[in-house]
């Protein structure tokens, strides 16, 4: 602190060394970069040594290549003009190549390459050069592996085409010398066999691990594809060597099998490729192991189109096709019909085999994409002609010939699910297939494929499944037993997206299209005679069962996504339902005309909530804004699916709640205003369908309009009377009975009166068909207001209303003669052509006089046939029932469309619609009518009253229905009962005169007198009914 003497300051000394400011991160991140550096500079040296170690060494070798390249030019020269001895000349070869293989380039040497091929080929004391090595000990083993290295330089030289044509040598020399060298006949000089045979294994299988049949077909490839080649005979021969040399136990049989799949076998065209050998070559294919193995694989194509489980093989489209035409043209039956030593070393049976060839077809068939068949190619024609082979040949009778004689059901599934698959791919030819596959499958008994079928499903898994889940109790009765409705309906589901049961719903689907095809061409009374129909009743009832519920569970369903394929076929679930839909509509059609089935048993009633379901269902139908306010996408689809259901499958639903659904639906309908009357038509009761005609025939929609009815009678005077709906009810009535008589000319009948379009081709005149058009409204009328009419259509006429085709069923309700003669023809057993001398054409019969009509194309000059004889019934029942009132019938549903939605009405079937437009044919209910009866000026506990019941009680049912018909114009009653009778049945006090009871059949209205007595009141009445005593009339 204080002043020392020394003014200067000094020095400070720190002996620690400067600070270092760095903290520790930094130092250890320095550290590890630094560690880091020396690491790579020591690698950069030491690959820097590498690299000129490699480059010295490649300098030197190829200055020693090229130095040896010049002794070897020498020396291949002089061995040519050597006549050394045998042991000298062996040795000297073995060096020559061990050079050769030293110093070889595919590109430098070809021609060194060329020499050497000509070489090895030279003979000498009989023998062939390369041969001779072989036959010393000392050196076997080296040339062995030279042998080796040579022929897979010269395959690869063969597979590539690149050979100059000027050098000494072609490329028949190299296959030939190929094919030389692993002919063990060739090798007879060592004496030893098994050392014979073990040479040529040694290098058949070194060629084969070294791509044996990848060259062959490249060189394949590069010939054109009907051009003969000499390298042709020796490409078949090396193609099929592992098969004749290897052994049933070697180790690369299944591969050489794979590779001649992969490489040879899915060749487009191999078979035109390789004509001039196409015997000797299928001759020395062990099918039945190419087979198996191919049934192992997992197909996909490159457009993602996938078949079978696995190792996969990919394959272009082409290649699909090429692979299914090359197993078409090598498969033979005789082939099929014995086992190689292959499939013996391996235990495989003929049954195995069978099942693997159908595996493999249907997988490939899988592979084509759809109306791939359809596309006038080259390549599909050849593809084509193969398939047509298939078909007409004697592969697909033994195919039937194996599902009939094996007594396991999975040979029949393989068949089915092959048969879809054609099908499937082929659309154009499936009524054709099935046509065939009727007459293959029924040599002995007619149709008995569809027993056999139905017989094989029913013994499948998923059958058990679908009737143990869905009708445990029974089956036959139409008992639905409650399962928990929803998880019911979402067990089908889950059974038809189980892989293991895909193929299984593929018979399914071949069955429904095999029973509906038989179904067109077999008349009511052979459905129901035993030996006519392929499957008895009890079967059918089971079917239908069956069919019902699965049907029912994909509409139910369908807001899932109905496109899925099934796997590892070609269907999907939209295919499926469509077709079960289809047989089981024609079911249900022969049980409506004829019940079979119990009383029930297509109803699904207990698996929904019937007044949900109506109301639901009616909501959807009258728009997406009357639905709750919280109805989403979630909500809408699965009631627009209940739609689905009442359109293909409505007799699920009871018809009651049918009918209760139509009335809903004309009451939702927005374009149907009722405040007031929007038009008024004065009719003269002399001319009813003149002036109906004159002035509703312009109005299309606008009939759902009131309409103000005004009688004008035989004076030209207007009816008294205010019109309720009474007097339209009696106007609609008496129009259509005007309309529809059938001398009117528009409609006809059949011998049981029912009616239909007029066939004369007058009826198809414009003003006639303006006339249909007219009906077709007014009927639509009826319809839309509740009114019954009192004649009854036939049901081919019907079913065009539900926008259906008629067939051979329908027929005799037509014409009974023509039916009889078709199904003669068609059981014919005989030689139709010359026995019944019948072409493809009818005669029409009009007036007097006789025109004939072609059913086909030149059908005049196209006799029917044994082939053919089911698709001339086909034509002429459709020719008869369709296409001659098909302009008819098409301008009467233009006009009922325009009021009644074809939707609506395709929830009832042909019977179910007659009910709606005429009523049900059934017995009077007199507590229905009493409980629905209004009176005026009367009780009911009058005695007039009382008289009346009694008397009517005692009346027949033909009497009852005279009573109905008086008071309401229609004998039959009203589809739910008299409780939806409007006006209401009416009974009115008429007075204490004697006179006859009265009517008003535009109000439903009975004026009945106050008779004394029960015998009076009986004699008026009886006499007022049998007389049709009308409106108002004493």
């Amino acid at each position: 602190m204080f002043f020392d003497g020394n003014a200067k300051k000094r020095p400070q000394i720190n002996l620690g060394g400067s600070r270092n400011l760095k903290d520790k991160p930094a130092l250890l991140r320095s550290n590890q970069e630094r560690r880091l550096a020396r690491q790579y500079e020591k690698k950069r040296k030491e690959s820097a040594t590498k690299i000129q170690a490699f480059v010295r060494g490649r300098t030197i070798a190829k200055k020693s290549r090229a130095s040896i390249r010049l002794e070897w030019d020498i020396e291949a020269k002089n061995y040519l003009n050597s006549n050394s001895s045998p042991p000298v000349a062996a040795l000297n070869l073995v060096l020559l190549v061990r050079k050769f293989l030293f110093f070889y380039r595919p590109f430098q040497d070809v021609e060194r390459e060329t020499l050497l091929c000509y070489l090895l080929t030279l003979k000498r004391q009989d023998t062939i050069l390369f041969i001779h090595p072989f036959l010393y000990d000392d050196i076997r083993d080296v040339w062995t592996y030279q042998t080796k290295c040579l022929l897979v330089l010269f395959l690869r030289r063969f597979g590539s085409h690149n050979l100059h044509p000027n050098f000494r040598v072609t490329l028949l020399d190299y296959v030939n010398l190929i094919r030389s060298a692993t002919d063990e006949s060739n090798y007879l000089q060592i004496r030893d066999e098994f050392c014979r045979k073990k040479i040529v294994n040694c290098l058949l299988e070194h060629l084969i691990q070294q791509g044996l049949y990848r060259e062959l077909s490249n060189h394949l490839l590069g010939l054109p594809v009907d051009v003969p080649s000499p390298t042709i005979p020796s490409l078949s021969h090396l193609s099929t060597l592992p098969f004749r040399n290897l052994s049933a136990d070697s180790p690369v049989l299944i591969p050489s099998i794979h590779a001649f799949i992969t490489e040879i076998l899915k060749m487009p065209f191999l078979m035109y490729r390789i004509k001039q050998e196409l015997s000797a070559f299928t001759a020395h294919i062990p099918i039945d192991v190419v087979m198996t193995e191919l049934s192992t694989m997992s197909f996909k194509t490159e457009e993602g189109l996938r078949a079978g489980t696995g190792t996969e093989l990919i394959l272009s489209t082409e290649e699909a096709a090429g692979l299914l035409s090359n197993i078409l043209a090598f498969t033979r039956p005789e082939k099929m019909a014995s086992l190689s030593k292959f499939a013996i070393n391996k235990g495989i049976t003929l049954d195995d085999v069978m099942l693997a060839y159908l595996e493999v077809l249907k997988n490939l068939f899988t592979l084509i994409p759809t109306n791939a068949l359809s596309n006038k190619k080259a390549n599909n024609t050849r593809l084509l002609w193969w398939i047509e082979r298939f078909f007409k040949g004697p592969q697909l009778a033994s195919i039937f010939a194996f599902a009939t004689s094996s007594s396991g059901s999975t040979s029949l599934l393989r068949v089915c699910n092959l048969l879809m698959a054609l099908m499937s791919r082929w659309p154009l030819k499936k009524q054709q297939l099935l046509t065939s596959m009727m007459k293959r499958f029924s040599p002995d008994k007619k149709d008995t494929y569809v027993k056999m079928i139905w017989e094989g499903f029913t013994a499948m898994e998923l059958y058990e499944k679908i009737n143990e889940r869905m009708f445990p109790t029974a089956v036959i009765t139409g008992e639905l037993a409650m399962m928990g409705g929803k998880n019911v309906k979402e067990d089908i589901l889950e059974q038809c997206h189980d892989p293991a049961h895909a193929q299984q719903w593929e018979m399914l689907a071949l069955l429904c299209e095999l029973f509906s095809r038989v179904l067109l061409t077999t008349g009511d009374d052979e459905f129901f005679e035993d030996g006519k129909n392929p499957l008895n009743l009890g079967e059918v009832i089971k079917m239908s069962a069956c069919l019902r519920n699965v049907t029912f569970a994909l509409y139910w369903n369908s807001h899932f996504k109905m496109e899925y394929v099934l796997e590892g076929t070609c269907i999907q679930l939209t295919y499926l339902r469509d077709i079960l839909t289809k047989v089981l509509q024609q079911i249900h059609a022969r049980d409506s005309r004829r019940q079979f089935t119990e009383t029930g048993h297509w109803l699904m009633a207990s698996q929904m909530d019937m007044a949900s379901f109506i109301n639901e269902a009616a909501s959807y139908e009258q728009g997406a804004e009357d639905l709750p306010p919280k109805s989403g996408p979630r909500r809408i689809a699965p009631i627009s699916h209940r739609i689905k259901i009442l359109n293909s499958i409505p007799f699920v639903i009871p018809f009651e709640d049918r009918v209760k659904l139509f009335r809903k639906f004309v009451q939702n309908d927005p374009k149907r205003p009722y405040n007031h009357y929007r038009i008024r038509v004065d009719i003269r009761r002399t001319h009813i369908f003149e002036d109906a005609y004159t002035y509703l025939s312009g109005l299309k929609e606008e009939l759902k309009d009131r309409i103000a009815i005004s009688f004008i009678d035989q004076h030209n005077l207007t009816e008294a009377g205010v019109d309720g709906g009474g007097l339209l009810k009696e106007f609609l009535t008496l129009l259509c009975k005007e309309a529809f008589d059938a001398n009117r000319g528009l409609f006809v009948t059949t011998k049981d009166q029912l009616l239909y379009p007029n066939t004369l081709r007058y009826a198809q005149e414009e003003q006639q068909l303006n006339y249909y058009e007219f009906l077709g409204r007014i009927l639509g009328k009826a319809l839309y207001e509740g009114v019954l009419v009192d004649f009854a259509f036939a049901g081919f006429f019907l079913s065009k209303w539900l926008s259906r085709s008629s067939y051979l069923d329908d027929l005799p309700s037509l014409d009974p003669e023509l039916y009889k003669g078709l199904i003669i023809l068609k059981n014919y057993e005989g030689n139709v052509e010359s026995d019944f001398g019948v072409n493809f054409t009818v005669v029409d019969h009009e007036l007097g006089v006789s025109r004939i009509v072609e059913l086909i194309p030149n059908g005049a000059n196209t006799p029917v046939t044994n082939e053919t004889k089911y698709q001339y019934v086909f034509r002429v029942a459709n020719y008869r029932l369709n296409t001659q009132i098909n302009k008819q019938c098409k301008a009467f549903f233009k006009g009922l469309s325009d009021l009644i939605e074809p939707k609506w009405l395709q929830m009832f079937n042909q019977q179910e619609l007659q009910v709606l437009v005429g009523g049900a044919q059934i017995d009077i209910n007199l507590d229905d009518l009493r409980q629905n009866t209004v009176y005026s000026g009367y009780s009911d506990d009058d005695t007039v009253i009382q008289n009346f019941w009694n008397v009517v009680s005692c009346f027949s049912e033909e009497q009852k229905r005279k009573l109905i018909k008086f008071v309401t114009s229609c004998s039959r009653p009203p589809l739910l009962g008299f409780g939806e009778l409007v006006p209401k049945f009416a009974i009115r006090n008429a007075g204490k005169e004697l006179r006859l009871p009265t009517s008003s059949t535009c109000f439903n209205l009975l004026k009945l007198p106050a008779y004394p007595d029960e015998k009076t009141l009986r004699a008026k009445l009886e006499y007022a009914i049998d007389a049709g005593v009308g409106f108002d009339l004493s």
